[in-house]
């Protein structure tokens, strides 16, 4: 992995911080190229707005560029100790670049760096699933417990907290920034 990340510098993919660096427009049209591509329906473009116009104490955007052209987006919903993995989309006309993991991994570094305790990858597969094991290559540990928080300023409500097979919460431990919590991050390093 960490070869894959150096790789994705190497090639010259730029990520970016904040929405300031990409327009609506280049974003909804990379999306709907996309999901074109897959064959699915792109969501509703008024909802996507909504989540595009959310303040940045909310939600946390990572843009990735490659020779001056958008190829890839991600965002994630913040809460005061957790980033929640949302919109990941990329452009799959560049496939030996590695943007996702760079995505991720710059994401990950981001949520350390803030102090956040938790990085949620999103919803659990099966044990044994390529999916499952692809998540435990960023050395979290997967929790079966699903919290959703409602933050009232200054107080936090825990609304929900269920033992169902929920959302993978990869508790990464921050306190050494990210340099305990992931293994690739460090190797980078060295």
């Amino acid at each position: 992995m960490a070869t894959k990340y150096r790789k994705s510098i190497r090639d010259g993919v730029v990520i970016k911080y904040g929405k300031k660096h990409f327009s609506w427009e280049m974003y909804y049209g990379l999306k709907k190229k996309v999901w074109h591509r897959l064959g699915n329906m792109c969501p509703d473009r008024d909802e996507m707005k909504v989540i595009y116009s959310l303040p940045e104490s909310t939600v946390r955007w990572f843009s990735a560029w490659y020779e001056g052209r958008f190829v890839g987006s991600l965002y994630c919903y913040r809460t005061p100790s957790l980033y929640t993995l949302k919109g990941t989309i990329l452009n799959y006309d560049f496939p030996k670049l590695n943007i996702n993991l760079r995505l991720y991994v710059e994401s990950i570094r981001s949520a350390c760096e803030e102090g956040m305790k938790y990085y949620d990858f999103g919803s659990t597969p099966p044990p044994g699933s390529s999916h499952y094991a692809w998540k435990l290559t960023f050395n979290g540990s997967p929790r079966p417990i699903d919290y959703f928080e409602k933050v009232l300023d200054p107080l936090r409500v825990l609304v929900r907290k269920s033992l169902i097979r929920g959302s993978n919460l990869l508790g990464k431990e921050c306190t050494y920034k990210y340099k305990t919590l992931n293994p690739l991050v460090r190797w980078l390093e060295e």
